[in-house]
């Protein structure tokens, strides 16, 4: 595969934009929440064949499901998966988009801070708690503007 970089993301709409906006280098797939073991299987095999300068990365919400889906692929597709706009200065350039976090969110964001999979998160994880914020991806998309 002649790529720069991969990237998995996780909704239909971001998946658009990003191969509408920056097609150049880019394998992109489409995961439609959580991938499918197909999916991994793709993936795994891709990690494994792709040089280590190609990097592997996770467009995901910025919530439970998001940070569920990028510790799901690192454990069982290849831990050089890394997150892609998921990350505070994405939630902080979107918050106006943002929406409340429930209770079963903050219970469910306080067991992925210690999460052996998100072991580089937890500084985004306690943001989220500290503000009581998620966002979806397509919220962050559109705050880009056309």
């Amino acid at each position: 595969m002649d790529a720069e970089r991969v990237v998995c993301v996780e909704n239909l709409t971001p998946f658009y934009e990003l191969i509408r906006r920056e097609p150049e280098g880019l394998a992109a797939l489409y995961l439609g929440g959580n991938p499918s073991p197909a999916s991994r299987h793709l993936l795994q095999t891709l990690a494994k064949d792709l040089p280590e300068r190609v990097p592997l990365l996770v467009w995901a919400d910025l919530d439970c499901g998001g940070l569920s889906i990028l510790a799901q692929l690192r454990r069982l597709a290849s831990p050089r998966f890394r997150p892609y706009r998921m990350d505070m200065d994405t939630l902080k350039a979107h918050a106006l988009w943002a929406k409340s976090l429930s209770p079963a969110d903050e219970r469910r964001l306080a067991r992925l801070a210690h999460h052996p999979y998100l072991a580089d998160m937890p500084e985004l994880i306690q943001y989220m708690l500290n503000r009581g914020l998620k966002l979806e991806q397509e919220a962050a998309v559109a705050g880009n503007g056309p």
